[in-house]
């Protein structure tokens, strides 16, 4: 994310989902389905395919929660980087009016006598 200085500087406030803290993260210990007491085979096969069922679930959505975060980051720097992009525009603009300025000040004003050659 842009640190706060960037945001400062570009006169920008952060959007709310930047902000937003991410709660309850839902990891739990392996070890608390666990029963070694089971007697029935079959069970403890449905178990252990779960188990990984809910790992690959977990796994793809961190990895989606990965992609959505470095589209959140994309996004504000994009909004960073078009502010920046208006600043320097006005500037630019700024300095072409002052140029237009002293050229139509200086353009009709009578031009200087030429010396004569001083051979």
């Amino acid at each position: 994310m842009p640190s706060h200085i960037a945001y400062r500087l570009m006169m920008v406030q952060p959007s709310a989902l930047s902000c937003r803290r991410r709660i309850g993260q839902g990891r739990e210990s392996k070890d608390f389905y666990n029963d070694h007491r089971v007697k029935i085979p079959d069970l403890s096969l449905i178990h252990e395919q779960l188990m990984e069922l809910v790992e690959t679930q977990r796994m793809f959505r961190r990895r989606l929660e990965k992609e959505q975060i470095k589209h959140l980051v994309e996004v504000e720097w994009s909004r960073i980087f078009s502010r920046f992009d208006y600043v320097f525009l006005t500037v630019f603009q700024v300095l072409n009016l002052v140029v237009l300025l002293l050229f139509l000040r200086f353009a009709w004003s009578p031009t200087p006598a030429i010396r004569e050659h001083l051979v």
